[in-house]
């Protein structure tokens, strides 16, 4: 699984190229100076779970060809996945989008079940992490936090996530401002590839 990703971490901005195994069992980056290192990976039979998906991480695409094409029949497996909850499901689909390779026709399905989902609002004037201006499928999460799914508004493909503050306010103890940032990126490439260090 290719991804070429740049994204805020604090005040810095971070750019990596990374290749995981669809196994998680073996992940590959290219440095700056254009060298492609091994950075580990995940062992055992079940490494992790990817967050509001049945299964484990390695089994994903195995579990994502058994659901049905339909976007209401998806919406609802997705949901009962996430006991009803929204929030939880328009997390799900995020995490899925973020960190997965999709075909163009499921990522589409996806959108259908988030436009679905209460409290799903839309935004025209959505801009990514690399200042590219897309569509956004958002939520107002927790009160404060606007999570949004970043679209290419011609060819439907995800290109990041934006978490920001909607207002002021006190988050376990510490003061977050309007406007403060907790997460935005942009994916400049993603694919399944044949091997470490190959590009679509």
């Amino acid at each position: 699984m290719y991804r070429d990703l740049v994204q805020k971490i604090g005040p810095q901005r971070n750019h990596e190229v990374t290749w995981f195994a669809v196994n998680f069992h073996h992940m590959f980056a290219r440095w700056p100076d254009g060298n492609l290192s091994s950075g580990g990976g995940y062992t055992g039979s079940c490494p992790a779970q990817l967050n509001g998906w049945p299964g484990c991480i390695n089994n994903v695409y195995r579990y994502l060809a058994t659901l049905p094409a339909d976007p209401a029949a998806l919406r609802h497996i997705i949901l009962a996945n996430n006991h009803s909850d929204p929030d939880a499901a328009f997390r799900a689909i995020m995490g899925l989008l973020d960190g997965y390779p999709l075909p163009a026709r499921f990522q589409a399905e996806l959108y259908a079940v988030l436009t679905g989902l209460p409290g799903v609002r839309f935004d025209r004037s959505a801009t990514d992490f690399a200042g590219r201006r897309g569509i956004g499928l958002y939520q107002i999460q927790a009160h404060f936090w606007k999570m949004e799914i970043i679209i290419n508004p011609r060819t439907y493909t995800y290109m990041g996530v934006l978490v920001v503050a909607t207002k002021t306010h006190t988050e376990y103890g510490r003061y977050v401002p309007k406007g403060r940032i907790q997460a935005w990126n942009a994916v400049l490439g993603s694919a399944i590839v044949k091997k470490a260090g190959q590009v679509p």
